[in-house]
């Protein structure tokens, strides 16, 4: 199973801790992998939004379908973020 997730506002940073939590090993700069998953992240980008520039990240999560299930779960909490 394959999951393709575009995250903006966080900083990439963030979103590799938030791996690393999830019990993801880095094994390349931008590639993390998990038990029976792994993620790879795109480069950082930036989108301006009037006076406001984010963070974009592409994220591409491979691997068996209720592992994955179950590691977007948690990863879409942890980064979860309140807005107005």
């Amino acid at each position: 199973m394959e999951e393709n997730i575009e995250m903006r506002g966080i900083p990439q940073a963030e979103l590799q801790s938030a791996l690393l939590e999830l019990g993801a090993t880095k094994i390349l700069p931008r590639m993390f992998q998990g038990d029976r998953w792994e993620v790879s992240l795109s480069e950082e980008t930036f989108v301006t939004l009037g006076v406001i520039r984010l963070p974009v990240t592409q994220l591409k999560f491979r691997g068996e379908a209720e592992t994955l299930k179950a590691v977007l779960k948690t990863f879409r909490l942890k980064t979860l973020r309140g807005g107005g």
